[in-house]
């Protein structure tokens, strides 16, 4: 899939959408069937005496297992998608606008985190691993982390550690439900693969054309280097989650949030010096500087009306009607926040993550 271009990778994105949907509604109804309080006696610690409950606490820093080492970097890789645009605006249709598409599919993106996050870590906290700490209130009753789960999915197919299913009993105990709640969890990672990896391969492939060379270099640059420099990591679970969540820190940060507006201010900073020098002096002769920057403001919709065979898009929308020096200091200061957020989450990971095992798993040929 990654040989091939955006458009002809469309139909793909269009059923792997659809097959997401469907084991996204199955993860719901089987979260809504379980019941905390039937959950082994959870181990008080830190006044954590809501295990058997659904309430969950807004940070969990219970000791032992509570940590947000690992949380940050997983959340700036699930938003990463940044880099992709420019290559999908000149793929997509004319009439399509990228503000509507960008913020509906990102707003879409946070309500599934929420729907499926927040009930799913309310009904099986139980079990659920911390990020960096791979312990669990149930690891830590039973003397072992070795019986947490990292994820949903790994609990949808695990059992406890005498051998009952860690599922709801409503779905594991009946054949056809527990095929097809098994049949979800097979399912979502071929269809998360195929709807997001080739993108990120194909846009490699196209910056790499762009920038001069071959389409066989770019190919075996975007698509096949990245799974052999993959391959040897897959046998050590805990050193990738790790990569992964410096790789988000260190670059996803910078390249996806930093990058971007940094270079918004540089354009607009230009975009204000071409519009200075267009305007008539006599105009503007007894004012102030500072008076002059405030008067200035963002002409892009009349100049789209003057040339309506060009399509441009903007960040902000025009009729918001913002100068160019209220958009430079409102990106100034959203490049100092992700700067600091991507440094305060370095840090945190630094200090927490050395708790993780990094021990390779049994692999048998």
């Amino acid at each position: 899939m990654g040989y091939f271009n955006l458009d002809d990778n469309m139909i793909v994105q269009v059923v792997a959408f659809v097959l997401t949907l469907g084991c996204w509604v199955i993860w719901i109804l089987i979260t809504l069937f379980a019941d905390p309080a039937t959950q082994p006696a959870a181990h008080i610690i830190n006044g954590t005496a809501n295990q058997g409950t659904w309430a969950i606490p807004m940070i969990n820093d219970a000791a032992g297992f509570g940590s947000q080492a690992g949380v940050l970097g997983t959340i700036l890789f699930n938003f990463g998608f940044v880099t992709t645009v420019p290559s999908w605006v000149n793929e997509k249709k004319p009439e399509v606008s990228v503000n509507k598409t960008v913020w509906m599919s990102t707003a879409l993106c946070l309500v599934i985190f929420y729907v499926i996050g927040i009930p799913g870590a309310a009904a099986f906290k139980y079990y659920l691993a911390g990020p960096a700490t791979n312990n669990c209130a149930y690891g830590i009753d039973t003397g072992d982390p070795g019986n947490c789960v990292q994820d949903l999915m790994e609990l949808i197919l695990g059992n406890d550690a005498n051998g009952t299913a860690l599922a709801p009993s409503a779905w594991a105990d009946h054949p056809g439900s527990r095929r097809l709640m098994h049949l979800s969890v097979y399912l979502f990672p071929i269809v998360a693969i195929l709807s997001s990896i080739p993108v990120f391969s194909i846009v490699i492939k196209y910056n790499c054309i762009e920038n001069g060379f071959s389409k066989r270099f770019a190919t075996l640059w975007g698509v096949i280097f990245p799974w052999v420099a993959a391959a040897p990591l897959l046998y050590q679970p805990g050193a990738l989650a790790t990569i992964i969540n410096f790789s988000s820190l260190f670059f996803v940060s910078f390249t996806d949030f930093i990058v971007p507006w940094c270079l918004y201010i540089v354009m607009n900073q230009k975009e204000f010096k071409e519009h200075i020098k267009k305007l008539d002096p006599g105009i503007y002769e007894d004012a102030g500087i500072q008076e002059k920057e405030a008067l200035v403001a963002d002409d892009s919709e009349a100049l789209l009306a003057a040339n309506t065979d060009i399509t441009e898009h903007f960040a902000l929308p025009p009729s918001w009607n913002w100068n160019y020096k209220t958009k430079i200091y409102i990106s100034g200061v959203l490049v100092i926040a992700m700067t600091g957020l991507s440094l305060g989450g370095t840090v945190l990971t630094i200090q927490q993550a050395g708790q993780l095992n990094w021990s390779c798993p049994s692999v048998s040929f």
